[in-house]
């Protein structure tokens, strides 16, 4: 199968203002890549040129400190271990919720394999895409949940913790039920539709 990501999703997420980190998220996988472990704060501040001070506070709003105070993770893309794996060359990273993986491969222009896990059931779900087109789903059925409405104080909390894959729509349904104000799609769907749409 080849389904292409939207445009207009893929345009909403790289036009989003760079002080809300995509731009930083780049430099995050850049370094992340090629250094294969934790970013001390100081490092982080010069992949920003921004003060230490200034690189803290955003690491603390945006970002995912360890027990040492380093950066492991920003905007959702991960060093630490999630239900949400993200193979690039051969490498693994992990992102904070189902929807990351399938958009972060077009914002850093690479290939990548998804693996996840349908929280109802514990169903493994794979899912291959070449930089904004997916190749590969399994179970072909697969949903995703969504969540519109996000505290931007807390959006692991309140959006990325929320968002799940589901090895079919019986499942998905099923976490809908305690989950009303979340949306659920066909993968395909959420993949291929304006943005905009799936907000309304």
């Amino acid at each position: 199968m080849k389904l292409k990501l939207h445009p207009s999703t893929k345009h909403a997420f790289t036009a989003i203002d760079s002080s809300q980190g995509f731009t930083s998220l780049k430099h995050l996988y850049t370094y992340l890549k090629n250094n294969l472990g934790p970013i001390p704060i100081p490092n982080f501040a010069q992949l920003l040129k921004l003060s230490e001070k200034e690189a803290l506070a955003f690491a603390t709003q945006k970002g995912e400190l360890n027990s040492e105070g380093n950066l492991v993770g920003l905007l959702g893309l991960s060093i630490t271990p999630t239900n949400h794996k993200l193979v690039i060359n051969h490498q693994d990273f992990y992102t904070w919720c189902a929807a990351d993986t399938l958009i972060f491969p077009a914002l850093l222009n690479v290939s990548a394999f998804i693996k996840s896990t349908d929280p109802i059931n514990g169903e493994a779900i794979e899912i291959a895409i070449e930089t904004d087109e997916i190749t590969h789903i399994s179970p072909a059925e697969t949903y995703i949940s969504w969540v519109a409405q996000v505290d931007e104080n807390d959006i692991r909390c309140s959006m990325c913790n929320r968002v799940h894959f589901f090895s079919s729509e019986k499942t998905a349904r099923q976490w809908h039920t305690t989950n009303q104000d979340a949306r659920i799609f066909s993968v395909e769907k959420y993949y291929s539709t304006d943005l905009l749409l799936i907000n309304t």
